[in-house]
């Protein structure tokens, strides 16, 4: 599957939250592009888009999944990348995912 088979996918789930505000990610480098194809300043909300905005982009086949802004959406996150030993395994956490979960 290329990248956008898979971006294509995503925005066809029930998984997309239509009051989230969205980026674009070239890759797994965790970067956020805006639709206009410049760095997203996770700072900026203007630089997060609806996603239908996203949908309609000319762009889309360059990038290989979305990004959720925190902040323009008013959700909460936590990082807890290197709590775990097994990606997606929620019994691999140690002390802090478990405080956190």
């Amino acid at each position: 599957m290329n990248a956008i088979d898979s971006l294509s996918n995503i925005l066809n789930t029930e998984l997309v939250n239509v009051n989230c505000k969205y980026c674009l990610l070239k890759g797994m480098d965790k970067v956020p592009y805006t639709t206009k194809g410049v760095k997203a300043r996770p700072n900026v909300k203007e630089d997060f888009v609806d996603i239908m905005t996203i949908a309609e982009s000319d762009n889309l086949e360059e990038y290989a999944c979305l990004g959720i802004s925190v902040q323009a959406s008013n959700i909460s996150a936590i990082d807890v990348d290197h709590c775990f030993t097994t990606p997606f395994d929620v019994n691999s956490g140690d002390d802090r995912a478990k405080d956190i979960i």
